[in-house]
């Protein structure tokens, strides 16, 4: 939510429950033509609301989430338990705000007044949300929302130009998908992350650059995206980067997932992946020590990049 210019205050109190007041504020300043209220509550509208309604009490997702807690301690059984109900518990408050606060088809038209005054989240978010939209419009609202600058488009148009899933018009070049990419890479750490895989083996618009793969993987990895230093590191020769390196990026990685805060949020599979990686006997005291260091250095930056808390001196 930060990113399409939701408040601190404004995330704080939306996790503490504060749900409805929130929403009903968004909708005023909406009504007065805010752009950023706009686009928060077609992304709540849309992500947040809906992943209530659907992940909640009873789902499969929470059913299979029950059934391996089965495998932990006892206390840590205990433990999900408990989570998942007073995650059941705030899922029922998304779900009765927005449907006693939210009209999606007149969130949809501030929007859409919004894109057509050229704002890059509201193009962004027509691009993937919109019901009145074709496919073919979708498509140009998202060239439109990266030539717009915004970067979560970017990246997912040049993702999508590099494995042929969109195309740009006719006559424009294909080395501009590594060019959306890399401009992307200045402020989203995963597409940071997919420079550097793009780096290591080449893409369009992109030639190999081992050097500078690795910079970017290391990058990533400092503000929370570990895909591309994992994936790199274990393919380089020692002499290119050490492999204690690679292992106390992969605690780093743990570490972060223990904080409940990962791109794929919190899980029981991902607690005891975490778990597992953190307890094992192979690790070398040298990578565990690095992975302190980094921990210590990288620890606030990861968390504000990936958006579980906001950006702390470090």
């Amino acid at each position: 939510m930060r990113g399409f210019g939701a408040s601190e205050n404004m995330v704080n109190r939306l996790t503490d429950g504060d749900i409805l007041a929130v929403i009903q504020e968004l909708v005023q300043q909406a009504q007065r033509g805010d752009a950023a209220a706009a686009n928060v509550l077609e992304y709540m509208a849309y992500s947040t609301c809906g992943f209530a309604g659907i992940n909640g009490e009873g789902s499969p997702a929470q059913a299979q989430q029950l059934l391996d807690a089965q495998a932990l301690p006892l206390q840590d059984v205990e433990w999900i338990r408990t989570t998942i109900q007073e995650k059941n518990t705030y899922d029922r408050q998304v779900v009765a705000a927005c449907q006693q606060a939210m009209d999606k088809k007149e969130i949809e038209a501030w929007v859409t007044s919004s894109a057509d005054r050229g704002n890059g989240a509201s193009l962004w978010l027509l691009s993937r949300y919109s019901s009145s939209l074709s496919s073919e419009f979708k498509q140009q609202k998202l060239m439109d929302a990266a030539d717009a600058g915004y970067p979560e488009a970017q990246a997912f148009l040049a993702h999508g130009l590099m494995n042929g899933t969109a195309h740009f018009p006719a006559g424009i070049a294909v080395d501009n998908a590594g060019n959306l990419l890399k401009v992307a890479a200045d402020s989203l750490p995963n597409a940071e992350s997919v420079l550097a895989m793009c780096e290591f083996k080449g893409c369009p618009g992109i030639e190999s650059d081992i050097p500078s793969a690795v910079a970017h993987a290391r990058e990533a990895a400092q503000k929370g995206s570990f895909d591309a230093i994992l994936q790199i590191g274990l393919q380089l020769q020692a002499s290119q980067m050490d492999p204690d390196e690679v292992t106390a990026w992969n605690l780093a990685g743990a570490m972060l997932s223990q904080q409940g805060c990962s791109y794929g949020g919190l899980t029981v599979q991902g607690m005891t992946s975490a778990t597992s990686t953190l307890t094992s006997n192979g690790t070398s005291d040298k990578a565990r020590s690095l992975a302190e260091q980094y921990w210590r250095h990288y620890g606030a930056q990861m968390m504000a990049s990936i958006g579980c808390t906001s950006a702390s001196p470090i």
